[in-house]
This record gives C-alpha cells, sequence and structure tokens, in this order.
C-alpha cells in the first residue's frame, strides 16, 4: 500500500509540475485525474477530467476515466450513465437489426428502462468475466415475467444454464435470427436499464453453479 501510495504521489507531482508551465497538456491532465482518483480525492478528479471535456469533448480516454470515477465514488446512476462510452472503445459494438417494411435490415435501438418488455434480447458485450458478472441480472427478468433470449459465448452455456431462470441461450461467435422479440439491451446495461440500488447488485449469492464434473 505504500508503494501504491507513493507511486501515485509521484504521478499527481509530475503532473503538477508539466501543469506549471503549460495548464492545457490533455495527457498530463489524464494523469492528473487518474492519481487523484486512486488516491480516493473522486471530487478533485472530477473536475481535472470536466477540464479535459471543455478542450477535447471527445476525448474518448478522459470519458472512460470519467466513469470509472464515478464507480470509484459509487455514484451509480451518473456512473451507469457515462459507462455508455465503453461503446465508443469497441471495435464493433453489439447490434440488432430487424426486417424493415421494404426488405431492408433497419438497426433497432437498444431497450433504455421504463416498462418490462414482454420479450428481450439480451446480448453479451465483452468478455467472458463481464459475462458472467452481469449474468446474476437476467433471473430478475424472468422473474418478472419477461422472456429472455440471451446471447453469449458458448463456452459458457453450461455455466450460465445453472442460473435459477428460464433463459435461451443462442452463440455469440455467430450471427442469428430470433423471432418475437420485442425489445433489445446490451447485457452490461441491465442494471441501468432495471433501475437497481445498490442492495439489488447481488441479489441472490451464489447465483452460477460449477459444474460438478468440473471441479
Amino acid at each position: 500500500a505504500f508503494y501504491q501510495q507513493g507511486h501515485f504521489d509521484a504521478a499527481a507531482q509530475l503532473a503538477m509540475d508539466i501543469l506549471a508551465t503549460d495548464k492545457n497538456r490533455i495527457e498530463t491532465l489524464l494523469t492528473l485525474a487518474n492519481a487523484l482518483r486512486e488516491l480516493g480525492q473522486f471530487d478533485d478528479a472530477l473536475k481535472v477530467l470536466r477540464r479535459i471535456a471543455q478542450l477535447d469533448p471527445n476525448h474518448r480516454g478522459a470519458h472512460a476515466a470519467y466513469a470509472l470515477t464515478l464507480f470509484y465514488k459509487e455514484d451509480w446512476p451518473r456512473a451507469w450513465r457515462a459507462f455508455d462510452v465503453r461503446f465508443k472503445l469497441m471495435d464493433k459494438p453489439p447490434e440488432v437489426k430487424s426486417r424493415g417494411a421494404d426488405g431492408g435490415s433497419v438497426a433497432l435501438k437498444p431497450w433504455r428502462g421504463g416498462a418490462l418488455p414482454p420479450t428481450l434480447l439480451v446480448m453479451g458485450e465483452q468478455g467472458l468475466g463481464d459475462t458472467i458478472q452481469f449474468a446474476r441480472f437476467l433471473p430478475l427478468l424472468t422473474a418478472a415475467g419477461v422472456k429472455v433470449t440471451c446471447v453469449v459465448q458458448q463456452r459458457l452455456f453450461k455455466l450460465i444454464g445453472t442460473l435459477d431462470a428460464a433463459i435461451d441461450l443462442r452463440p455469440l461467435e455467430t450471427s442469428g435470427t430470433v423471432k418475437g422479440i420485442k425489445a433489445w439491451t446490451p447485457m452490461m446495461h441491465l442494471p441501468q436499464a432495471l433501475n437497481l440500488e445498490p442492495s439489488q447488485f447481488a441479489p441472490h449469492v451464489p447465483y452460477l453453479h460449477a459444474e460438478p464434473e468440473r471441479v
């Protein structure tokens, strides 16, 4: 802990030294913001990140750091909204299309919250760990009467299948068609769309169970 504290103190001091001669050095400001966040000075870090946004509104690294700082601060509503920056960092963000009246495909906007749709397509969007963590919210949907189809990595089918929920699993590795879907959402958007309180972030523990033959 002492080493880490010294590391971030040094980073902050270096950033301050550079800023003394040039207050608009964006990468230096970002270094300072990251150091302030790791030191627990969240409000000061957010001030620096807002300064970066003034200098470069499209700086994706600063937007990502802003979301991360809000998560550290446990400012959940703003953190989940700011977390949408992840789509700008992906090579291929999740997308769902439907057949238009002219026979062509039309991109569907994701469900952002509010009244639950009768059927919902949940798209896995990042790595195995993210899928495993955010799968905990799927039973909340089925318990509310939503028919859920979930697109995740095929190697996780058996593990996700241990959820206490009836979910139709489809492989993320291949494109496909699902009939009767009324809405869709990225998996990591569920806490925001469901308007969950922190006490609901672990609705049932354990929510997954290891396959006995693989223990």
